[in-house]
């Protein structure tokens, strides 16, 4: 234990925060627990990076302390009896609390198996060195830091470092977890850790498709997460997905206009474009090596099968009802991805207008309107409705009005 950092986090921390913190030390100490702050809140208190993410583990019971807190605020609490582990809900935020554990794994990759332990076993577990560092909350020792794995000299040199040199054997996403910390930082991963690093690449074939896919979706979170894909192909763990995902250039390109789209389904976005320079083989292999969400997995699909389909859009004369009939029923995702990825002038144009604007178009005639006008049920409304779309879709009609004499004057019979 080292250096008193309650100064520090008083200004750091919203002013209730800090008193709620300070009233959690409290009730730990009524119950004979110590209680600590730690993780990535005591890492951005130094970097003074606002984070609001508050984990605590507690020397004996966590459960039983948010117990205590809920009742005490009637508080919504949702509780993990067999991690021993506690949330506490908030309006704003939430307090996640732990028992302090230690962790050892049966073999590589596997999830540790996990059991009580002390203070010095809990930060041992973690899987960097800045994120090894707690601060005492309890009352006799408030604001004390506790930094056995010297984390705060690393932030200070702007270094990640891992903790022992089995570390990516036992856990081989903590490569993907290096990568995103050294960009969002702006760090540089120290010499013994890349060298282990380069030296593990191996056992990331020991970690589930599931676990890794989590990873990336962590990178495409982040501000400019191509930049962390970019590192991983430089330091070859890109190729241990697949040996085609090393394009830096286009995702450089892709990616930033991506951001620039500001569409809501982000992720779905950048997963198109992380695999679109791959074949259908190949990124139907990633697919069943990562297993996204059935979403995610039929963008990427049908963004590949719509990759085939651009020359049609390239041409000058093509109509609105043309390209309307060519993208219905894609995803936005794998069109937006072919938006962004084309470098055909046309083909983009086309694709932006039926996003910004064809898919919307609507007749103001249902089929029970067409029924009532004498439009016989079945096939021939279905036929009349795609008619009328189309004429709208081409400029043709633009009214409700206009939509009824053009039914009449394709079937004269129906007038009355």
């Amino acid at each position: 234990m080292n250096r008193n950092m309650a100064s520090q986090l008083e200004a750091y921390l919203p002013h209730a925060i800090y008193a709620l913190l300070q009233h959690i030390g409290e009730e730990a100490f009524n119950l004979k627990q110590d209680a600590y702050i730690v993780g990535g809140i005591v890492r951005d208190l130094f970097l003074d990076r606002p984070n609001y993410d508050i984990d605590i583990v507690v020397g004996c019971d966590a459960i039983k302390l948010a117990r205590k807190m809920a009742k005490e605020s009637e508080l919504l609490l949702t509780e993990h009896l067999r991690f021993g582990t506690a949330t506490l809900n908030y309006d704003s935020f939430r307090i996640d609390l732990a028992t302090t554990r230690s962790e050892h794994y049966s073999r590589p990759g596997a999830l540790p198996i996990v059991t009580t332990g002390t203070i010095v076993d809990d930060l041992s577990r973690r899987d960097f060195s800045i994120n090894a560092m707690a601060i005492y909350i309890s009352p006799k020792r408030f604001g004390e830091l506790a930094d056995l794995h010297n984390g705060r000299y690393d932030i200070e040199n702007k270094c990640i470092r891992i903790l022992h040199d089995r570390s990516f054997v036992d856990d081989a996403t903590r490569m993907f977890r290096a990568l995103r910390y050294e960009q969002r930082l702006h760090f540089t991963i120290e010499d013994t850790t890349l060298k282990l690093m380069k030296r593990d690449l191996d056992y990331i074939d020991t970690i589930s498709g599931d676990r890794i896919r989590h990873e990336i979706e962590l990178f495409f979170r982040e501000e400019q997460p191509e930049l962390m894909l970019n590192r991983a192909s430089a330091l070859g763990i890109m190729r241990k997905l697949h040996p085609c995902l090393n394009n830096n250039q286009f995702r450089n390109r892709t990616f930033k206009v991506a951001r620039e789209t500001g569409k809501q389904n982000q992720t779905s976005l950048y997963w198109c474009l992380f695999l679109y320079e791959l074949t259908d083989q190949e990124s139907g292999d990633i697919i069943l090596r990562l297993n996204p969400s059935k979403t995610i997995a039929t963008a990427i699909q049908e963004m590949q099968l719509l990759k085939s389909k651009l020359p049609y859009l390239n041409e000058p004369r093509i109509r609105p009802s043309d390209i309307y009939a060519l993208l219905h029923g894609y995803s936005s995702a794998a069109i937006q991805a072919n938006a962004v990825a084309t470098e055909l002038p046309l083909v983009q144009e086309n694709l932006n207008l039926y996003l910004s604007k064809l898919r919307y178009v609507k007749c103001s005639l249902n089929g029970d309107d067409l029924q009532q006008i004498g439009v016989p049920a079945g096939t021939a409304i279905g036929q009349m409705l795609k008619t009328l779309r189309d004429a709208r879709l081409n400029g043709l009609i633009n009214s409700k009005k206009q939509e009824e004499e053009l039914v009449y004057k394709l079937h004269p019979e129906l007038r009355k």
